[in-house]
Formats: structure tokens, sequence, C-alpha cells
């Protein structure tokens, strides 16, 4: 690897690692055999965190063996999407309840299309993959232990720093532009990385106190409504002509949910203000209570 990290952060991050891919399988493994929602969304989740490592050393410029397993983890995830819109679609379309009489038909045609998605989704989470994902993270684990062996030359708070600040600078380009429900989806998946990043360097991180991770969570939430949000309606126009709804129906549930999304839009472009509180080099300052 051509750069290499303090020792004390390539210790944090290798220990990381550790835990992030015993979870990761323990997740892989259930979701092969039985890939229900939440074990998908598991899955899915514990693969995020696992790009945001490998992001965070990207990043810093750390070999060519990371821009490789990068890709594979991002694979995965594509493998995940069609299922888990599926489930978000159908979560969302039931909590609507009376706003959708018509729904059932719809949510039968979705139960057959889960079907043929997690066979083939079970079919794609093979030994054979994993084996190939293993490793390369085994690779990678190696390396950061090596690194962790050596003497700094540098201090910790300052690499922190430096790594953090390229996840976080793309965090502000995409902040600076989210005035579109899809400009806002972008934003989220770099500030999902950026987040997963500070949690795991939190020890050297003294301004990361459980307030600033909870209003990281809730900033998180809030992109998420609006995203499912615009799944759902996306999902809706396609599927409900299929089912037989009638065009009527379909339409004003579309406008349902165009005002929903409406409303959550302002709200998400509100709370972009929030990001500049998370920037690296305040996280590494201690807050005064």
């Amino acid at each position: 690897m051509a750069t290499r990290l303090h020792p004390t952060v390539a210790r944090i991050l290798a220990e990381a690692l550790t835990r992030l891919r015993r979870r990761h399988r323990k997740r892989w493994d259930r979701a092969a055999a039985r890939p229900t929602p939440e074990h998908v969304h598991q899955l899915r989740v514990e693969t995020r965190r696992l790009l945001a490592l490998v992001e965070l050393l990207r990043s810093a410029g750390v070999g060519d063996g990371v821009r490789k397993l990068r890709r594979s983890l991002k694979r995965r995830l594509d493998d995940f999407d069609p299922l888990r819109d599926l489930h978000i679609s159908r979560e969302r379309l039931v909590a609507l309840r009376d706003d959708v009489p018509d729904r059932d038909a719809l949510l039968e045609l979705w139960t057959q299309r889960e079907q043929t998605l997690s066979r083939e989704l079970a079919g794609k989470l093979t030994s054979k993959r994993y084996r190939k994902l293993k490793k390369r993270l085994s690779r990678l684990q190696t390396a950061l232990k090596s690194m962790a062996r050596e003497q700094a030359r540098e201090s910790v708070a300052g690499t922190v720093r430096t790594l953090l600040q390229p996840l976080y600078q793309q965090v502000l380009t995409r902040a600076q532009h989210a005035r579109t429900a899809a400009q806002v989806h972008r934003l989220r998946v770099a500030f999902k990385k950026f987040r997963y990043a500070c949690e795991m360097l939190q020890a050297k991180l003294p301004g990361l106190t459980r307030t600033e991770l909870q209003a990281m969570r809730r900033f998180h939430t809030l992109m998420g409504e609006l995203q499912d949000t615009v799944v759902l309606r996306q999902a809706w126009q396609t599927d409900a002509p299929r089912a037989g709804v009638p065009p009527t129906r379909v339409r004003q549930v579309d406008r349902l949910l165009r005002e929903q999304q409406r409303q959550l839009l302002p709200r998400c472009r509100a709370a972009i203000a929030q990001v500049t509180r998370w920037e690296p080099s305040r996280l590494a300052q201690r807050r005064r209570s």
C-alpha cells in the first residue's frame, strides 16, 4: 500500500474491520438462508459500513487492492437494491392504510415479485462469492495490522482529520446542490459514508458525543424518509396499473405521494445547514460542557 496510516489509526481501523467482518459474515449467511426484509436490510447496512471503511482508506490514497474491494462491495449493494426497494414500497404502502383502499391487488403482485427476487438474491449470496470477498478483506486487514506496528511520525488527531476531510468535502459539495429529491438522495449517500467513518474513529473524535451521533442519525433518517417516498411513488406509478388499480385511483394516490414528497423536501433542505457542525476539525475538539 502506497500510503501509510498513523499506527494508532491503523490499529483502530483493523479492530473495526474485525468487528465488521464478523457481523457481515453473520448477516450474509442469514440472508442467503432466508432473504427476509429484515435480513436483507441488515446485510445491506453491514455492507455499507464495510464500504465506508474502504472509502475512508481510498480517500487517503491507500493502495490498489482497496479499489478492487470497493468495486466488489458496490456490486453486492447493487444486488440488494431491487429487493430492498420492493420491501420499502410494501412497508410504506401498508402504512398508508385507508388512503389506498385498492392496494390489495398491488400487494399481491409485489408478493409474487418478492419471491422471485428472493430466490435470485439467494443465488448470488454463494460461498464462492464470499470467499473472493473474504480474501480481499483479509489482505486489507493484514496491511492495517502491519501499519499498526510501525512508529508514529505525526499526531493521531491530525491524521484523523486528514482521513475524514475528503468524505466531509463530498458531503459539503452535495449539500450545496441539494435542491431536488434526487440531489438530496446523493447527499444522503455521501453523508452515510461520512457518518459511518466517524463512528469507526469515534475514539479519536472527542467532539463526536452521543448528542452529535443522535443528531447525525436524525439528519440521515429525515433524508431517508424523502427517498422512501420517492421509491414508493415510482413503484406505484409503474405497478398499480399492472395490478388493475383504476386510473382515477392511480392518479389520486400519486397526488398524495407527491404532496408528501413536496412537504419533506423543504424540511430536508432546511436541515442541511447542520452539516457544518460535523466538520472534522470540530469533531476532533473536545466540546465544552
